[in-house]
């Protein structure tokens, strides 16, 4: 069910941009006040944000929708022009559906001319407890509720919000529809206390509250504002302008530089920050309560809370966590005769001093280099970092009592392997590989029971190495004595003249299958070589090959000789997931499901409309897939790139049409 909701909602986004575009409400005709009015549409809306929001992030609704609707028209004319037709239809459905309930707002056919803004913004100290209804104190159970409501990914000291721009008129009417209909839901009963609501007192404008959840509905002129707390400190900044606007911010010049459909900022030094903050709180609430509810729980937690806030600290001052700045990115899409470009741009702005460990993790190790042979696997994940400087920096901020128990572990590991845990991390260069390819795996269940097969994920790693004859021996020495304490845990085999390390339940057995559920690892010219048996004997056999690394994984590091970062998904990536999705019926179950659907509730032709619409859209985007991997270039890429006060990162895709047309 929750499969099918996913894609309703998806799809839905998607028929927006088969409405028939509409100009601005005229005042008059439908009886809403627009003319004239203060509206905010036209305006930038970050000259009334203040700079240091935590979050921002906005979307040009319907320039995604054109964006959209060019896409599936570039891939195949017919194929987009019948999905067009499907959503208008769906779309005219599922207007119906909301109207039948009761929800008659303007917005409704107004959506894809709107603009939407996310927003994170700290709230002041004294607008934190903010939101309280007066009208009706809440019950103890309400309370201890909202104490153990999560603190979320941005801290409970933050308010999280949703704005939507659109016509005056149009954002009054659908505060209006929204009263009207929680009104409703209130007067039926029981059924309705999670519906009282209060109208807050605000200075301009107005603002709605739902008394359990806390949840706010807000409006101001042509602004309509959905938060997850009173958003006091937002209010106020949008109703007066703060003293240093997000658009006077360099890095929102940038990113918005263009006009882009979407484009978003993350304050990544603010929220350090916050999160120490956060983490102080806490234990100062708890000092100012000692002993509750019991001297025994609040000791743990008085522990627990510290400890959080130690190494919290510790990670910050190891890498610098302040000293990164803002986060950014936008989408950018090239329409052009043959072919399509997607990009993403992203960038981390930070102090051109970085300390060692943060220099080490974004631009360390040795640059990528993969053996020789044929790498056309479905995903490739590469990253190259400074492991030993890493190290060196963590050990010199250890507290006495903390370095006493790395040397207790650090001498167990020695006695155990015969190395220093140093002497092992130099042997590795710092360069790190990840392939991946899927198949299909049938499953046995010893029945009749058909059981749909499974995706079953191939994987294999290469580990950088310095020196190969000084990695074989301590891989070679830490498998004997692994083996000898295991009892059968460990074991060797020969492929091609190479050895091959086995760990596993069945390692030891002479006569088990490699391949079930055994790891194999296998030291090769400058890599180790660890994974399934199936994808670490292909590495060797590669090794036996002449010549350079190729393929799209080898393309796409040449094509990026400097990077620290690479991620590449391949056209087999798409390949083999519109395959695994043909072998089990996903698409065919979805279709069937949505025809027998029963909406007991609804105008049967209505529901007919709607599940005959959506189960078309769902074959023919399966059709479009198809399509669109033919057209995929050969590789999409996101590369990581380390710049003079800034981390570039950069997410490329293309699809491109033959001569021929699709």
């Amino acid at each position: 069910m929750r499969r099918r909701l996913l894609l309703v909602g998806a799809l839905f986004l998607f028929t927006l941009s088969a409405c028939p575009k509409r100009g601005p409400v005229e005042s008059g005709s439908t009886g809403m006040e627009t003319a004239g009015a203060s509206s905010v549409r036209g305006i930038d809306l970050t000259v009334r944000l203040p700079a240091d929001s935590l979050v921002y992030s906005r979307l040009e609704v319907g320039e995604l929708l054109k964006l959209l609707e060019r896409t599936v028209l570039f891939v195949d004319e017919d194929l987009g022009q019948e999905m067009v037709l499907q959503a208008k239809k769906l779309h005219q459905g599922l207007q119906r559906m909301v109207r039948n309930r009761g929800f008659q707002a303007g917005l409704l056919d107004h959506w894809q001319d709107t603009r939407l803004h996310f927003v994170v913004l700290r709230q002041e100290e004294s607008d934190q407890a903010g939101g309280e209804l007066k009208a009706k104190s809440l019950s103890k159970g309400e309370v201890l509720m909202r104490k153990a409501r999560p603190r979320g990914l941005w801290g409970e000291g933050a308010c999280v919000s949703l704005i939507i721009e659109t016509e005056p008129g149009l954002a009054k009417d659908f505060v209006d529809q929204i009263r009207a209909l929680l009104v409703k839901e209130v007067e039926a009963g029981e059924s309705g206390k999670d519906f009282v609501f209060k109208e807050l007192e605000v200075e301009k404008g107005r603002m709605l509250q739902l008394e359990r959840s806390g949840l706010c509905l807000g409006q101001l002129d042509g602004l309509l504002v959905f938060s997850d707390k009173q958003p006091k400190s937002l209010w106020k900044s949008l109703v007066a302008g703060p003293a240093r606007s997000l658009a006077d911010d360099e890095t929102h010049g940038r990113v918005s530089q263009g006009g882009p459909a979407w484009y978003f900022m993350l304050e990544l030094g603010g929220m350090a920050v916050d999160k120490e903050r956060s983490l102080t709180r806490q234990i100062q609430k708890l000092d100012a309560k000692p002993d509750q509810p019991n001297p025994g729980i609040w000791k743990i937690e008085r522990s627990m809370a510290e400890e959080n806030l130690k190494s919290f600290q510790m990670v910050k001052q190891l890498f610098g966590l302040d000293k990164f700045h803002k986060l950014s990115g936008r989408m950018l899409v090239d329409f052009g005769e043959s072919a399509a470009r997607f990009v993403l741009q992203g960038q981390v702005d930070h102090d051109r001093a970085l300390p060692p460990a943060s220099r080490a993790l974004l631009d360390g190790g040795r640059l990528f280099q993969l053996p020789a042979g044929k790498y056309d696997h479905a995903f490739g994940f590469m990253w190259r970092f400074g492991l030993m400087e890493i190290y060196t920096e963590v050990i010199e901020r250890l507290d006495p009592v903390e370095l006493s128990q790395y040397q207790a572990g650090a001498a167990m590991v020695k006695a155990q392997t015969g190395y220093a845990v140093e002497d092992l991390l130099r042997l590795l260069s710092g360069d790190f590989y990840l392939m991946l390819d899927l198949e299909m795996l049938e499953l046995n269940t010893g029945s009749e029971i058909k059981v749909p097969q499974v995706p079953n994920p191939v994987f294999g790693v290469l580990l950088g190495v310095g020196d190969r004859d000084k990695t074989l021996e301590a891989v070679g020495t830490i498998a004997e004595r692994t083996a000898a304490m295991t009892a059968g845990f460990v074991s060797r085999r020969e492929f091609l003249g190479d050895e091959v390390f086995l760990f596993g339940h069945q390692a030891g057995n002479p006569d088990a299958d490699p391949q079930a559920n055994i790891m194999s690892a296998c030291v090769l010219d400058q890599h180790i070589a660890f994974g399934e048996w199936a994808m670490v004997t292909d590495f060797i056999r590669k090794r036996k090959a002449s010549g350079q690394a190729s393929g799209v994984l080898a393309q796409a590091v040449a094509s990026n000789p400097k990077a620290s970062l690479l991620m590449v998904a391949s056209q087999n990536l798409s390949e083999q997931i519109r395959g695994m999705s043909k072998k089990d019926g996903t698409t065919e179950r979805l279709v069937e499901e949505l025809k027998s659907l029963e909406m007991p509730d609804e105008d049967p032709q209505t529901v007919a409309m709607v599940t005959e619409s959506l189960a078309r859209l769902l074959e023919l985007s399966e059709e479009l897939q198809k399509r669109s991997t033919q057209m995929q270039a050969p590789v999409g890429t996101l590369s990581g790139h380390a710049r003079e006060g800034r981390y570039e990162l950069l997410v490329v895709n293309e699809l491109m049409r033959s001569q021929a047309g699709p």
